[in-house]
């Protein structure tokens, strides 16, 4: 007797979510369908590094974005990596051929120094070089920074 009330129960409650499941579903399907339109992807960024050696690893990195913004994939190389304070140069290249060189130097706890290099194809077959020097100095509540910056900047991420 008690196996039929249960037997009764577990329909009522397959029944109820029968009835609340088209509900459910909606929201998993109109999500990601909105997430995809042109006009509202923002964009995707993977990135895997490689470690071979404890001073150098490989990293690949893909960015998808928009309709305004193409597809990009990086191969690149990082040299140097320190663990502890995050001191690297790093080397990437993409498909067009376009080789960007990042580091970080960390000399002190408090000061960071980020060197840069771009060398960037440009469209029309001519390379484009850019570049930079950026130093941060911490204090215990103040943050200054100086930097110097010439030729064409593209974006890149780094780590």
């Amino acid at each position: 007797d008690s196996l039929s009330v249960l037997a009764g129960e577990a329909a009522d409650v397959a029944k109820g979510i029968a009835s609340t499941a088209p509900e459910r579903w909606d929201i998993f399907t109109t999500e990601p369908q909105e997430v995809t339109q042109p006009q509202t992807f923002e964009g995707f960024r993977g990135f895997y590094v490689r470690q071979n050696t404890p001073l150098f690893a490989f990293s690949h990195q893909l960015l998808l974005g928009s309709q305004e913004m193409p597809a990009l994939y990086q191969f690149g190389a990082i040299l140097g990596l320190d663990l502890t304070t995050g001191s690297h140069l790093r080397a990437d290249m993409d498909h067009g051929g376009s080789l960007m060189l990042n580091g970080v130097i960390v000399p002190q706890p408090n000061m960071t120094i980020k060197p840069s290099l771009q060398l960037v194809n440009a469209p029309d077959g001519k390379k484009v070089d850019g570049g930079g020097l950026e130093a941060v100095y911490k204090g215990a509540n103040w943050v200054g920074e100086a930097g110097a910056k010439y030729g064409a900047q593209e974006k890149s991420a780094s780590v």
